[in-house]
């Protein structure tokens, strides 16, 4: 597996990792062992029955990050994708193992690394078509999109400064900077309450860009509309507020998903639980500044 970071569905390389983790006989009758309980796995019960040293246990966990995990109580299960995995070896095919001859009587074809990717990434994008998590998230991030569309140009600080295109620009400069700071330490606080380690990460700073997006995109985007006719060299298609508003759903949307996964990551905390403060962050700002906005 990958050693920076969590794994990414999106790599093929990824993909072929799996493949070659579940292709040791220890690492498939882990997976095959925790997918035949609903309930997390102790350590002496799966050393046990595995009948290996726990150094070498402990290799093979390493070697399944991404499909296996502990909880809080350091238990192990399934991750989604192990679950994903776990479904694909038992589609009728099996992975090519290592150290361990197959069975010549057996019926079951040994699936290869290319259409093993090819099917635990299909299984992937149909279970996230169809999960009612993933659904959830859409659908409160269209209520949430709807909710905004009364007070779009009034969504944040106001930034229209009377004076022409430069002081518009300054007005829109601090806009940003000031929402970035007020979202940071928001973002900082919820990591120091769900995780013991303090700080971010620098994995985790990567995606913070993505996170804040539609904070930044979105006034810019209003401001670049009202000003269209002094930037001759934009695009019609930009300076519609509509299309604004478009952009503004997408990126909420990987918003949305990025930081409820984060939550998730960083401490072994339910959905329900990490799906509250996102919203709060991604429309409680904007509330917010709309009502301050309007007392003056």
């Amino acid at each position: 597996m990958t050693e920076k970071g969590s794994p990414n569905i999106e790599n093929v390389t990824f993909l072929q990792d799996i493949y070659a983790a579940l292709g040791h006989a220890i690492r498939f009758d882990i997976v095959q062992y925790l997918g035949t309980f609903h309930r997390p796995v102790q350590y002496t019960e799966l050393v046990e029955w595995l009948q290996i040293k726990p150094g070498s246990f402990y290799f093979h966990i390493k070697k399944l990050k991404g499909l296996v995990e502990q909880d809080s109580e350091k238990k192990f299960l399934l991750t989604s994708l192990g679950k994903i995995a776990l479904d694909v070896m038992k589609s009728g095919e099996i992975i090519q193992l290592k150290h361990q001859p197959q069975d010549s009587t057996d019926e079951k074809e040994v699936i290869l690394p290319v259409r093993f990717s090819i099917t635990f990434f299909g299984e992937f994008v149909r279970r996230k078509t169809f999960d009612r998590k993933f659904n959830l998230i859409i659908s409160l991030m269209v209520v949430g999109q709807i909710l905004l569309l009364d007070f779009a140009k009034l969504g944040m600080i106001p930034f229209f400064i009377d004076g022409g295109l430069f002081f518009g620009l300054i007005g829109c400069i601090i806009e940003v900077i000031v929402s970035f700071m007020i979202i940071w330490i928001l973002l900082e606080l919820l990591m120091r309450y769900y995780s013991p380690i303090k700080g971010f990460s620098y994995e985790l700073l990567s995606g913070i860009p993505i996170a804040l997006s539609p904070l930044f995109v979105y006034p810019l985007l209003v401001f670049l509309s009202e000003h269209s006719s002094f930037l001759p060299f934009l695009p019609d298609i930009i300076a519609n507020v509509q299309v604004s508003i478009t952009i503004l759903f997408i990126l909420q949307i990987f918003s949305g998903i990025f930081l409820v996964q984060l939550l998730q990551v960083i401490k072994s905390v339910s959905f329900e639980r990490a799906l509250v403060p996102v919203f709060i962050v991604l429309y409680g700002f904007s509330i917010l500044s709309f009502f301050v906005s309007s007392l003056f």
